[in-house]
């Protein structure tokens, strides 16, 4: 099953935080890799998603959901052990 990301220019909003959506940069098995910024500063983010291909899906809202009733205890349980990454990337230099 393909993974569908975040579209270009996708708010998100992360701990109270918005973040647009540049470009998605990379998948894993249980996480896709974003680059973003804020509107309130001139530095670039990458944000880690926790999206585990073979349990879950996204969507027609952007939410990650999992596949069926069979697979919500083991997201569940993936959930608990992840935490969403934010790296603050140096400043663009324009």
């Amino acid at each position: 099953m393909k993974r569908v990301c975040l579209p270009e220019g996708y708010l998100l909003t992360i701990s109270g935080k918005k973040y647009t959506i540049v470009t998605a940069l990379g998948e894993g098995a249980s996480s896709v890799c974003y680059r973003a910024r804020k509107s309130d500063d001139d530095y670039s983010y990458v944000i880690k998603e926790f999206f585990p291909l073979d349990i879950a899906i996204r969507n027609s809202q952007m939410q990650i959901v999992t596949l069926d009733d069979s697979t919500q205890e083991a997201f569940k349980k993936a959930q608990e052990r992840w935490q969403n990454a934010i790296q603050k990337q140096k400043r663009d230099s324009t």
